[in-house]
């Protein structure tokens, strides 16, 4: 399986500072986030909504590949079969 990195920097101090994400993809280009993104709701993005984004997708290639088909070998072409 591939390694994918990403990176965040942090500038300033914890309650005005503020930092941004980037990912190796580039999906994630200077995406920017606070302590108040974090922690409270100012409308951007934190750490916890990019991993409560990537949940159901773990989720769901766990119940394709050990209960739907756990002989199946998807190629990187192929689309993920999507059952909710």
């Amino acid at each position: 399986m591939p390694v994918k990195k990403a990176s965040a920097v942090w500038n300033g101090n914890l309650k005005e500072g503020s930092g941004s994400i980037n990912s190796e993809s580039g999906v994630l280009s200077e995406a920017a986030f606070t302590f108040a993104s974090r922690f409270e709701d100012e409308g951007k993005s934190n750490p916890e909504e990019l991993i409560a984004q990537h949940m159901p997708v773990v989720i769901q290639w766990h119940y394709l590949m050990n209960y739907i088909a756990p002989d199946m070998i998807l190629k990187a072409s192929q689309p993920m079969p999507m059952y909710l």
